[in-house]
């Protein structure tokens, strides 16, 4: 079984040309076995930075992380904490000025369908959580999960999510705290914004794949699908393109930002 963690972030202002406003869904899922194991290092992480345990981690979290080098250092020892637990994440980024922008009930039916696809590979099932404070994220969630979906959907979320969708104040749970930081810093990669590149290696290395080892369209859905974004954000070398299924080499110089990341000179990421 997994715990699945979910949260939403948006990002107004992109820095990269040709993006609009971005709209995000996503969360992390955390194997059953690993829920306490990462409780324990995130109690590790805080002591040694210093945090309060009622300061949080999340990537819009201000005042507790507000020097940029300590906030970068608490930032990458929790991303890292994850990878060793075998934390997965799933998030997917809108383009709300573009036709395929999604509204946010259909964000979310992706999110969950990307959740049930990677549970299903694993013969798994999962509990989804989410915060209460999130303005009708956990009430959409729930609604879609126990609603049957669409039956050309292979694996709708409610043959995987076994009860309904629980909220939680992320206050109390560290794991959705763990959450808002991943989507939130993997929406301000796709932004293009400077400061999240420190951590663009780690959350590709959290990023569900599929069986091609590609995490375009499983760990991180655009929409539109700008999957060259992954190379110049993330450093990704190959994507796998479902209608020509094979794996294309990135970046597709016939795909929007195939020569470009999009940046101004000041702003260009750096990808380990």
């Amino acid at each position: 079984m997994y715990l699945v963690f979910m949260d939403g972030c948006d990002v107004p202002a992109p820095a990269r040309a040709g993006l609009g406003p971005l709209r995000a869904i996503g969360g992390v899922l955390v194997p059953e076995s690993e829920v306490a194991g990462f409780d324990t290092d995130l109690r590790r992480i805080r002591r040694e930075a210093g945090l309060a345990a009622s300061d949080r981690i999340g990537w819009a979290a201000g005042a507790a992380l507000s020097d940029r080098d300590r906030r970068l250092h608490v930032h990458t020892t929790v991303l890292a904490a994850a990878m060793r637990r075998e934390i997965a994440s799933v998030v997917v980024v809108a383009d709300s000025a573009s036709r395929a922008g999604a509204d946010r009930e259909e964000l979310v039916r992706t999110f969950l369908g990307r959740v049930a696809v990677f549970l299903q590979e694993r013969g798994e099932i999962a509990v989804v959580v989410a915060d209460p404070a999130d303005d009708g994220l956990s009430q959409i969630a729930r609604e879609l999960a126990e609603v049957p979906a669409d039956p050309d959907v292979p694996y709708p979320p409610e043959t995987r999510i076994v009860l309904p969708v629980l909220s939680a104040p992320s206050r109390h749970v560290p794991h959705l705290q763990l959450a808002s930081l991943v989507v939130g810093a993997t929406t301000a990669v796709v932004a293009g914004q400077p400061e999240a590149a420190p951590v663009a290696p780690l959350l590709t290395r959290l990023m569900a794949r599929r069986i091609q080892h590609t995490a375009g369209g499983a760990g991180l859905v655009l929409q539109p699908e700008r999957y060259n974004i992954l190379h110049w954000g993330f450093g990704e070398r190959w994507h796998y393109d479902p209608t020509l299924r094979q794996r294309v080499q990135l970046p597709h110089r016939d795909w929007d930002y195939g020569t470009s990341d999009g940046l101004p000179p000041a702003a260009h990421q750096t990808v380990a």
